[in-house]
């Protein structure tokens, strides 16, 4: 970095700190997961960053029984996973699938409240507000209802209680003036916060949303000091309400409860499209809308296309037409019922694992029903990330183990192995004593007769991280004088983050030259690329391959003895 002196003037010492020039790089996340589906309430049509499966529950109401999704979000946690971003679906008109939670303004409202300086305020309170009516009456928020802050039936199982406990009228002395030692609560320091010389009463109250769960649990939010008026600033209700409450909202013109139709193709294209919003994702899940269905092929394919962009990775579950024949094979449908093939383009960017799995359904008393494995393959591959690193295969029986299942739908036998093996399928297979695991680590594009460079996931998925922490973290190179000094930087802050990778165990070779390279000098970047404002850098590096066959050689010599 040039050196830039400071001007000067008097004699003297001056002092100038100078940078260091060395830019640290930063991996990229390698294992946020996107979920789309259906859900029991949430956000409609947005990205939610969830980070357990308590906070899937406290945002979209856990598990629905009519949504695979859901199951296989807590398959995710369950599994491992760390980080989901959960695209909720809905068929229908959201806005108009909120239903109106019966609510007094009364109930909630205080006695007229006494300023800081004795005088009564005058109070706008409309005759028409009743005792269990919709609230009406002189105020900003004339007209307007609570309501489920999310479309479906779940509404009725919310509650509301108010109170003005803890709001009571501070003491007074003979004068009308707070007695020394009196209690100053909230309300007086709203009272005084927002009080001029015709204001009308705050009218302040608590409210109590409790929202019952099917099974019984209860979830509950308290508002304190919350207010009907638009002079209540921070504190009026329909600002409390959405900034903290994850039950209800405030509005002018709720319809009638409903739950989300069945989801179509066309829902999940366009959830699919918010993808494009999103800056960063590495999994993407897309459960099929029945246990007993399948996700459509031209979901997947769309799906398949956005990943291959992203540089992320679809986990696919298998067909339900997939099944194990008589003659120790198994019948896969054409296309393959994903409607991808392994010399597809996108295949690379796509894993399928076969069979599904079989867990006990708590919603259904604990009956034991088959459902897709996608959310618990994503919950290992996070899992092994965060143990093993992004170049180890998420399988075996070191860190392929399934949890929360019962079992297999279909025990494979090694034939039935071998040959979807060789398809670029990936198999789950249960031995004793360690239980179902993940079998298989290869890409779509997997098939032997392909040959392909991304044939093995771990290959896939180590490139594309590095490829996604450059694209990011050498982004501040653009704009900088592209010469010598800039490649120079470029070599070193992306040889030291190859080399952390290499010291990881990351790269085949026992040496930095057999491990990777980092190229960027005039023989990278010619004098027609700098007058393109072109810098060009070449990374190589030698993956890891998973040890998929290993081979025991015994020899005996005959007539020798020890």
């Amino acid at each position: 970095m040039a050196l830039v002196r400071p001007p000067l003037s008097a004699p003297g010492v001056y002092v100038q700190e100078v940078p260091s020039g060395v830019r640290t790089i930063i991996g990229v996340s390698t294992s946020l997961t996107v979920f789309l589906g259906r859900t029991e309430r949430g956000p409609v049509n947005q990205a939610t960053r969830v980070s357990s499966w308590e906070e899937f529950e406290q945002h979209f109401g856990g598990l629905l029984a009519s949504s695979p999704m859901t199951y296989a979000v807590q398959d995710f946690f369950l599994n491992g996973g760390a980080q989901a971003l959960i695209l909720r679906l809905f068929n229908g008109d959201p806005a108009a699938a909120t239903a109106a939670i019966p609510f007094s303004a009364e109930s909630g409202r205080t006695s007229t409240p006494t300023a800081l300086d004795g005088r009564t305020p005058k109070s706008k309170k409309d005759a028409s507000d009743k005792e269990g009516q919709a609230i009406t009456g002189n105020y900003a928020l004339k007209g307007q209802s609570l309501v489920a802050s999310s479309p479906g039936t779940w509404a009725s199982g919310l509650s509301y209680s108010t109170d003005t406990d803890g709001l009571t009228s501070p003491e007074l002395d003979a004068n009308g003036k707070p007695k020394a030692g009196g209690k100053t609560l909230l309300r007086d320091s709203l009272v005084t916060r927002y009080a001029t010389r015709d204001w009308p009463a705050l009218d302040l109250f608590n409210l109590t949303v409790t929202y019952t769960q099917p099974n019984g649990q209860k979830s509950t939010e308290r508002f304190s000091a919350v207010s009907l008026h638009d002079n209540a600033g921070s504190r009026r209700l329909d600002r409390v309400l959405q900034q903290s409450s994850l039950y209800t909202r405030l509005s002018a013109s709720p319809g009638t409860a409903k739950d989300s139709d069945p989801l179509t193709p066309a829902n999940y294209a366009a959830g699919l499209d918010l993808l494009d919003q999103l800056d960063l994702y590495n999994i993407v899940c897309i459960p099929p809308e029945t246990f007993d269905g399948n996700t459509d092929i031209n979901v997947y394919s769309a799906a398949a296309e956005k990943c291959s962009k992203m540089k992320a990775t679809l986990i696919l579950d298998p067909p339900t037409s997939w099944t194990p024949d008589v003659d120790n094979t198994v019948h896969l449908d054409d296309p393959r019922g994903i409607g991808i093939t392994p010399a597809d383009a996108h295949a690379p960017y796509c894993a399928v694992y076969f069979p599904r799995v079989t867990a006990e359904d708590p919603l259904q008393g604990g009956a034991e029903v088959v459902r897709p494995a996608s959310g618990i393959i994503a919950g290992i591959i996070a899992r092994t990330d965060a143990t093993r690193g992004v170049w180890k295969a998420p399988a075996g029986y070191n860190d392929g183990g399934l949890s929360g299942i019962t079992g297999l739908q279909y025990a494979l036998t090694d034939t039935q192995n071998g040959q979807l093996n060789s398809l670029g399928v990936n198999c789950l297979r249960s031995f004793s004593p360690v239980g179902p695991v993940v079998w298989g680590a290869r890409t779509l594009a997997g098939a032997d007769v392909l040959s392909s460079d991304f044939k093995y996931l771990p290959v896939r998925r180590l490139t594309d991280y590095i490829e996604q922490t450059l694209l990011r973290q050498t982004r501040w190179a653009v704009f900088e004088p592209n010469d010598e000094p800039l490649w120079s930087q470029l070599r070193l802050a992306i040889g030291s983050f190859m080399n952390d990778l290499f010291r990881q165990g990351a790269f085949q070779g026992s040496s930095r030259d057999q491990a990777f390279f980092v190229k960027c000098d005039s023989s990278t970047t010619t004098q027609d690329d700098i007058n393109r404002g072109i810098v060009n850098v070449e990374v190589g590096f030698a993956p890891l391959k998973p040890a998929e066959f290993v081979v025991i050689y015994i020899e005996q010599k005959a007539g020798q003895t020890a």
